[in-house]
């Protein structure tokens, strides 16, 4: 959707305002309702973390690409280059650094998705073992499932900056700079 923004300005200004409202909206408070509408299995927990995980992709994906180098443009204009080649041989290759910027902040949010997701219904996760273990005030349950997310999570970004790293070889600034940088 950020590549259909990015490339054609007029599905920009009709959507972008639902995508917006979208976002705005608070994923706990849409747990419920999409639970209803997805049932009580994996279906609703994938939604969950697609919802939470979409906007930064999308804003990322958009950004990325509009930022394209504009001389690198007009040099593929000026050799009649086809919309499609403009968009696989530049845009996209220019905005991976973006790309994968949102790829980092999705994988923190996807387990935050996740999580809500088996607080409202689940028989199975750790957002369950959280709350199983919330009821029975079992804190070292509590406190080893939060360290097995956090696990997961500098796990997820590890693999996602190997990924940009081997992916992304024309950019070895590595898009985001650690913090001990």
């Amino acid at each position: 959707m950020g590549v259909l923004f990015a490339e054609f300005r007029w599905l920009e200004r009709l959507l972008y305002p639902f995508v917006l409202g979208l976002q705005s909206m608070p994923k706990v408070a849409l747990a419920p309702l999409i639970l209803v509408w997805f049932g009580f299995g994996l279906g609703s927990k994938a939604v969950m973390v697609g919802l939470v995980c979409f906007f930064p992709m999308f804003i990322n994906t958009a950004v990325g690409l509009k930022a394209t180098d504009p001389s690198l443009l007009d040099l593929m204009r000026a050799f009649s280059a086809s919309r499609w080649h403009v968009l696989t041989r530049i845009k996209i290759p220019s905005a991976a650094s973006h790309i994968f910027a949102g790829l980092q902040i999705s994988i923190v949010l996807g387990l935050i998705g996740a999580v809500v997701a088996e607080f409202v219904s689940s028989s199975e996760g750790l957002g369950f073992l959280i709350n199983a273990a919330t009821t029975t005030l079992d804190t070292s349950t509590m406190f080893a499932a939060l360290i097995s997310l956090a696990v997961l999570g500098i796990g997820g970004s590890q693999i996602i900056k190997m990924l940009q790293h081997r992916l992304v070889f024309w950019d070895r600034s590595g898009g985001m700079k650690s913090l001990s940088e």
